[in-house]
């Protein structure tokens, strides 16, 4: 229990910024610049993580409303203040070193930091497109055209409750889920059912039950396969795999084997 409390304070004051909020907001009013209104604001932060800290023991005993109200996300909002915090450390802040380095880029405090920010900004960004997602494009209306999306539409020329198996993970490997870019149905995709599962214990149980049936999907067997069709009711199965199934649809990459 004393390690689970350390690593809480730990995530407050060094993951969460929480401590650099409240040590620059005390070395402003040592220097008798924080404003009252300032000090409120400061003061809704030190709430927030609060509540977090009031939770912590919740969440870690699996209580389910503690799970379900995400209370780590509140370090979204005490990173805003922390931002702004850190703009006014670096550029009006009466620290020597910082006051020679604003004055170095002869521009007015406030802009300074504008400036900083939309740099920051701009980095982020720039690594998002040209290395992240290199080659994607920057705005797209209608799904890519590639091999999965190919087999997407023709999923979606299927009668309405044709039900699917494909990767767990499909959404994250291939750039769209099978429920968004066909309006069909799937036996799993991991991410979004896993983030339902925690408003409800029998969604929660639903999905455990078929993340240990289903297994290792990468090394699927025929006999495997018809046990989840009869199973699930699944009608058609999308793989990279070959297997002896009949097949129903098939890409250079991806085959759709007919389980009905």
């Amino acid at each position: 229990m004393a390690d689970g409390g350390v690593r809480v304070l730990r995530d407050v004051f060094f993951r969460g910024g929480a401590g650099f909020v409240f040590v620059l907001y005390w070395y402003r009013r040592s220097l008798g610049v924080a404003s009252r209104r300032e000090g409120g604001l400061v003061a809704g932060c030190g709430l927030l993580v609060g509540l977090f800290l009031l939770s912590a023991p919740f969440s870690r005993g699996l209580v389910a409303l503690a799970v379900q109200l995400q209370f780590n996300r509140i370090f979204w909002l005490v990173e805003v203040v922390g931002v702004v915090y850190l703009g006014w450390l670096l550029v009006e802040s009466p620290l020597p070193r910082f006051r020679r380095q604003a004055a170095a880029l002869h521009m007015r405090p406030r802009r300074t930091v504008v400036a900083i920010v939309a740099l920051l900004a701009l980095t982020r960004g720039g690594y998002r497109v040209f290395v992240e997602r290199a080659g994607q494009p920057i705005i797209q209306v209608d799904l890519a055209h590639n091999e999965w999306n190919g087999i997407m539409r023709w999923a979606s020329d299927q009668p309405i409750g044709t039900h699917f198996l494909a990767h767990p993970a499909h959404s994250a490997r291939y750039g769209t889920s099978v429920r968004a870019a066909s309006g069909r149905d799937v036996y799993l995709e991991l991410i979004k059912d896993t983030g339902i599962a925690i408003y409800s214990s029998n969604v929660a149980h639903r999905v455990d039950q078929r993340v240990r049936n289903l297994g290792d999907f990468e090394n699927l067997t025929v006999d495997h396969v018809r046990i989840l069709a009869d199973s699930y009711a699944i009608d058609f199965l999308i793989t990279e795999q070959r297997l002896d199934l009949p097949i129903a649809h098939a890409t250079d990459r991806f085959v759709v084997y007919e389980l009905k």
